[in-house]
């Protein structure tokens, strides 16, 4: 800690500006979706192969089928933020360019 605090550069973060949004800015479908997907398939993943639920029971299923659905909208409305002018004061939470760049999703995944 004391060599980062040292060595760490003085320069802002890319992407400090972000401190400056305000609640109207705020994409709260998005975060709202992505919170979905990530709690769903985490508990779906947690649980899946337990002694309670086996990988093919019911309720790992439909967990799986809402994360994925969850998933594809946000997805879709990343797209639609991304293309409507009148959302274009939106801070995207998981900006179409990082979506529709191969190299930077390959690492994500």
């Amino acid at each position: 800690m004391v060599i980062l605090y040292f060595v760490w550069p003085k320069d802002p973060p890319r992407g400090a500006h972000l401190a400056q949004i305000s609640l109207a800015q705020v994409d709260w479908l998005g975060a709202a979706l992505l919170l979905l997907f990530t709690t769903v398939f985490t508990l779906s993943i947690q649980q899946a192969g337990s002694r309670i639920y086996a990988w093919n029971s019911q309720t790992i299923v439909a967990l799986l089928v809402v994360a994925g659905l969850a998933l594809v909208a946000l997805i879709a409305w990343q797209w639609i933020v991304s293309r409507m002018a009148k959302l274009r004061n939106i801070a995207e939470i998981l900006p179409w360019r990082i979506i529709s760049d191969r190299i930077l999703m390959a690492a994500i995944m």
